[in-house]
């Protein structure tokens, strides 16, 4: 066989294990983390490889990983403990030509141990968050336990950085601190943002009968809504839009917040403000478009400024103008796309002084903004193209190129 037809069979056949470590048993539930594994591995399946896809969780829960199960049934996923090793040895005697780590303290942990025996398999690392700036977010460092924890997930996300042979970079802030914070040549990383799936967000599929009714289901027909969809970590800055919402004195104005662990709509004592459960993938577009505005009110933090919320890319794809703060690569696409406007930072005074801006806007620049953040989204967010630039990525550094 030639060298040509071995790189072509190769290219057919290139085989690829996609592996995260789980340290927070809460990642079990589906969320902005697996909504990434997921629609990047389709991707590499569809540009031509077969990709098999494991979660290594730090407990033997298995009610946990049940859970799972129930809640990605689409997807075939192995899950396993990882102190019993028997899948770690098994997936490291199969012919994988690339280990795919999703989270950097994936790639510190599982591999190293995953690269196959004679063979140098390519690590490829995701970098879609810094677990070093997350982490004390989460946990209290005064506690001995915790602060081992934090220097052990410091020392794993170092190692990390070092064994990677090619670094998947989430954003363009996230590109500039691996190079500058842990002095990753910038020709190891790809920027391969968060994407969206535009068969899920076609306008044309929600008319403006649903979307009325709903508002009357939700009794806020005759609001100008501000909407906010997503977790309530401390990163998101959600406490302070819900602050903000409380000092709007204007009746015209609502404001929607979803994705809270209730059972069904609540509505603040305000009487402004309705907060809603946990809202489905086949469902939110809906939510998305039920709002005038839709809101990214993150607070000035390394977590925060590296990061690419999928929210983001959603609310751009849902056509709809975007309220974001001064923080990460979302203020420089809002600035310069004219998507929407950018405040400060997420103070209650400076959100409550973008709200009532917006809220004052004409009706034509306000359709002019939603225009323009579908645009932004087709351009810079669709998951197919994601999913090539990485798949390309990985044949160059293979040398298929």
């Amino acid at each position: 066989m030639t060298l040509i037809e071995q790189q072509i069979e190769w290219r057919v056949n290139m085989r690829i294990l996609s592996v995260v470590y789980l340290w927070n048993l809460g990642q079990l539930e589906y969320n902005a983390m697996w909504n990434r594994i997921f629609n990047i591995a389709n991707q590499l399946n569809r540009c031509g490889a077969d990709v098999d896809i494991v979660a290594f969780v730090s407990s033997i829960n298995q009610v946990l990983n049940l859970r799972l199960r129930e809640n990605i049934p689409e997807n075939d996923v192995g899950i396993d403990w990882f102190y019993d090793h028997s899948m770690v040895c098994e997936l490291a005697k199969r012919d994988y030509d690339i280990v795919y780590a999703n989270l950097s303290v994936s790639g510190g942990i599982l591999a190293p141990i995953l690269r196959t025996p004679g063979r140098s398999s390519l690590i490829v690392t995701d970098f879609h968050g810094i677990a070093e700036f997350e982490f004390p977010l989460i946990h209290d460092l005064a506690n001995v336990v915790n602060y081992l924890k934090y220097c052990v997930v410091k020392t794993l996300e170092s190692k990390s950085v070092k064994l990677t042979d090619l670094a998947v970079s989430v954003s363009y802030k996230m590109k500039n601190m691996l190079v500058g914070r842990y002095g990753m040549e910038p020709e190891r990383i790809v920027y391969a943002t968060n994407g969206v799936d535009f068969s899920n967000f076609d306008l044309g599929s929600i008319s403006s009968t649903e979307l009325w009714e709903l508002k009357e289901n939700l009794g806020i027909e005759d609001k100008f809504l501000f909407g906010y969809f997503g977790g309530f970590q401390k990163w998101q800055g959600v406490e302070n839009f819900i602050k903000a919402a409380r000092i709007v004195k204007s009746d015209e104005i609502g404001f929607v917040i979803g994705g809270l662990q209730i059972k069904r709509p609540v509505r603040d004592e305000k009487g402004s403000i309705i907060y809603l459960p946990k809202i489905s993938q086949s469902e939110i577009f809906k939510y998305y478009r039920l709002c005038d505005v839709l809101v990214l009110p993150r607070p000035h933090h390394p977590a925060a400024e590296v990061a690419a919320p999928t929210k983001f890319a959603e609310y751009s794809a849902a056509g709809r103008p975007v309220l974001a703060t001064e923080v990460g690569d979302a203020a420089d696409f809002v600035r310069n796309y004219g998507s929407g406007i950018v405040v400060a930072d997420n103070s209650p005074e400076n959100l409550v002084r973008g709200i009532e801006y917006l809220h004052s806007l004409p009706k034509s620049k306000l359709a002019k903004m939603g225009y323009r953040s579908r645009k932004l989204a087709e351009k810079e967010f669709d998951w197919e193209s994601v999913g090539k630039t990485i798949y390309l990525r990985i044949e160059e550094s293979m040398g298929v190129l």
